[in-house]
């Protein structure tokens, strides 16, 4: 007795998801305004230096 076994193959076609759609890019900060640079303080004016006093003229004693 010959008995005919039918083989039945379901291909599933997988359903392919939609890619979740991406929102909109996040508003970056704008960056943070930097302060001025402090002024520097002009240098201090040195002061001249102090007339060195002549030496002192030695007076030769003639005994």
């Amino acid at each position: 007795m010959f008995v005919e076994t039918a083989t039945t193959t379901t291909t599933t076609t997988s359903k392919t998801v939609s890619p979740t759609t991406t929102g909109p890019p996040t508003t970056t900060e704008p960056p943070t305004t930097t302060e001025p640079p402090t002024t520097t303080v002009p240098p201090t004016t040195t002061v001249p230096p102090t007339t060195t006093v002549p030496p002192t003229t030695t007076v030769d004693i003639c005994l």
